[in-house]
């Protein structure tokens, strides 16, 4: 069904991820500091991923694919897998890996003997999109997400990844602007644009905020090779946009996380 048994695990708070291969564990973090924050520990067939700033962590069972064990209820919604080899897959916790398809799910579900079990093993379900030609709107703070996919010039949203209610939070702008990319604080009512074509080797972008009396509030500045960082005056919440090979877009990411900010509030738009 798929080649390798590859898979990030990745925290959706703190925005940092682990890579699994096989039965290894490797650290994938943007910093050298940050990969101090993470302990790997194996007990036998048993792996434990804690962090070491709050003491939280997970269990990894392998049997036929890497299960993610629930350490603690709320700790348990900041963790993800994600098949990075495949277009959709599902990984179960009592299942090997198998492709997204409605014949297949039925099936497992008929093995079940009962009700409570099955309830229990569909819990255990993640569903990991891989779209090409797709954009994701993310939710830095609670890890939500909206997949937005591109169709004859437009933008549609496709899937809201976590649950239906949070699709309330976002929104898409459109403007004639033919290289544009708002970010819109919407508890603050505040905005910020990034407007001009993103090349390598160059700075032909800048930033600005929609409100006058605001716009000494923001700066921008080179970061690493053709990115750049938007860094907030008053909270010191920083946003990174860099160059995606792969196509005439960049993406804009956040770089810091500070629960004291509003990061939860920040949504991109596209066009």
């Amino acid at each position: 069904m798929f080649a390798h048994t590859y898979y990030r695990i990745f925290h959706k708070e703190l925005m940092q991820c682990l890579e699994t291969s096989g039965d290894k564990l490797q650290l994938n973090l943007p910093t050298t500091e940050t990969s101090q924050l993470w302990k790997f520990v194996p007990t036998g067939p048993h792996f434990y991923i804690r962090s070491k700033s709050t003491k939280k962590q997970i269990e990894i069972k392998k049997k036929n694919s890497f299960i993610l064990q629930e350490q603690n209820e709320n700790d348990f919604q900041l963790w993800d897998i994600k098949n990075d080899k495949g277009s959709l897959a599902l990984i179960s916790s009592f299942e090997d890996k198998v492709p997204l398809m409605k014949s297949n799910l039925e099936k497992i579900q008929k093995k079940q003997k009962n009700q409570n079990k099955k309830n229990l093993i569909q819990s255990f379900w993640i569903l990991i999109p891989q779209k090409i030609q797709t954009y994701r709107i993310i939710n830095r703070r609670s890890g939500k997400a909206i997949e937005i996919l591109e169709t004859d010039g437009k933008y549609c949203i496709v899937q809201n990844t976590m649950n239906q209610s949070s699709d309330q939070k976002w929104s898409l702008k459109y403007t004639n602007t033919q290289w544009f990319f708002g970010i819109f604080n919407k508890k603050k009512q505040k905005s910020i644009s990034i407007e001009g074509k993103i090349e390598k080797n160059s700075q032909n972008i800048f930033a600005k905020d929609y409100s006058e009396s605001d716009s000494d509030l923001w700066t921008l500045r080179p970061y690493e090779f053709n990115s750049f960082l938007i860094i907030s005056k008053l909270n010191g919440l920083c946003l990174t946009v860099s160059d995606n090979s792969t196509s005439s877009f960049a993406y804009l990411t956040l770089a810091k996380f500070d629960k004291s900010c509003d990061a939860q509030f920040w949504f991109l738009i596209k066009n």
